[in-house]
């Protein structure tokens, strides 16, 4: 049974729907096992099964909001001021402010919208299954199965008057861990409903697609691969290429060089531009750097470094490795020359790879 506690595919997330921040706090643990969670352990973490169907609800306090009133509303031209008259004259003539939660529940969840679900050490996010208003006469069982008396779901006695049903999309997602700035700031309204900014709404997304939890040191990592890998842009194609040999040397190599241009001796159109040995592996490694911007399309640069590794007889003692680096993101290429052992790194990849080795004497590449 799937505990829904994985990352999901963002393709399978809408966009066009309302986040909504629902603070799932009336009526204790009754509304918690509504919702299909278990009464919440010392960690603060609760078991969860959808067997029996989740259901989210909102109370109404005392009064009553009849189904026909609730009709009435729903067909108005202003319906919030019907709500108004209607909630004054049949709940509470003070209008306190938990009537915005309500009119917002009963009237403007609509299906898809996704619901988050604040809950001491974690947030849940839920998807709205079907915005058919539900009583407790279409939801007995599962009320009895909650702990609500026969009695008081009889006389639909219960602070428990409306409900929706929901489907799970992620669960138990550790807000120290998960939750970014903005999301962590709206997963701290007192309020029950909270509809996310845009931003708040982002972090959603970055939550529920998170294979690891989002650290600082991951998104300045972010950051900063983008922005060396902007800088690399403005390079020449020949400090591009003395770039790559300093990686080397500052990753250990015994020697890395540039190797000399001489067209005219390679009559097999063989090619390599940087050259990197570590004398105690005997490993040698072998580049074509590519210096582009935008997609490359890089078959004809894995051909030059297989010609160019062929054609080297002289150095059996040493292990060969066929590396292609480009300024670009990668366009294509034939998925068979990593059958060759050709390993081909990106901008992108690049720039991390220069982060790891430390780019406080980068400007001694030049």
């Amino acid at each position: 049974m799937d505990n829904y506690s994985s990352a999901i595919k963002e393709n399978d997330i809408k966009k066009d729907v309302n986040f909504i921040m629902h603070r799932n706090s009336h009526y204790g643990e009754s509304a918690w096992k509504l919702l299909g969670f278990s009464e919440i352990k010392d960690n603060c973490k609760r078991d969860f099964s959808d067997m029996n169907g989740c259901y989210i609800s909102i109370g109404c306090k005392s009064g009553k909001l009849a189904e026909e009133d609730i009709d009435f509303i729903r067909k108005s031209n202003t319906p919030f001021n019907e709500f108004e008259n209607i909630f004054s004259n049949k709940i509470d003539a003070n209008k306190p402010r938990f009537r915005y939660s309500l009119y917002r529940f009963l009237f403007e969840y609509k299906k898809n919208d996704y619901l988050i679900i604040p809950d001491k050490r974690y947030f849940h996010v839920f998807q709205i299954e079907d915005e058919k208003l539900l009583t407790c006469k279409d939801i007995e069982k599962q009320l009895l199965d909650c702990g609500v008396s026969a009695e008081n779901v009889a006389k639909d006695n219960t602070d428990f008057k409306f409900f929706k049903k929901l489907k799970p999309i992620r669960i138990n997602i550790s807000k120290k861990e998960y939750a970014k700035s903005y999301l962590n700031s709206a997963l701290k309204f007192r309020g029950t409903v909270l509809y996310l900014s845009d931003n708040a709404k982002q972090d959603v997304i970055t939550a529920l697609i998170a294979t690891e939890p989002i650290s600082i040191y991951s998104e300045l990592l972010e950051s900063s691969i983008d922005a060396i890998n902007k800088s690399l842009l403005s390079l020449s194609p020949d400090k591009f290429e003395q770039l790559i040999a300093w990686y080397f040397r500052k990753i250990g190599a015994d020697s890395a060089k540039v190797l000399p241009k001489n067209p005219y001796q390679k009559r097999e159109f063989e090619d390599a531009d940087v050259e990197a040995v570590f004398e105690n592996l005997k490993l040698k490694v072998v580049v074509q750097a590519k210096f582009y911007n935008g997609k490359a399309d890089l078959n004809w640069a894995c051909e030059q470094i297989k010609r160019y590794d062929n054609l080297q007889n002289d150095e059996f003692d040493y292990t060969c490795v066929r590396w292609v680096i480009t300024t670009a993101s990668i366009a294509e290429y034939n998925k068979d020359y990593l059958d060759d052992n050709i390993r081909i790194i990106d901008g992108a990849e690049f720039a991390q790879m220069l982060l790891d080795a430390g780019i406080k004497d980068i400007d001694s590449a030049f």
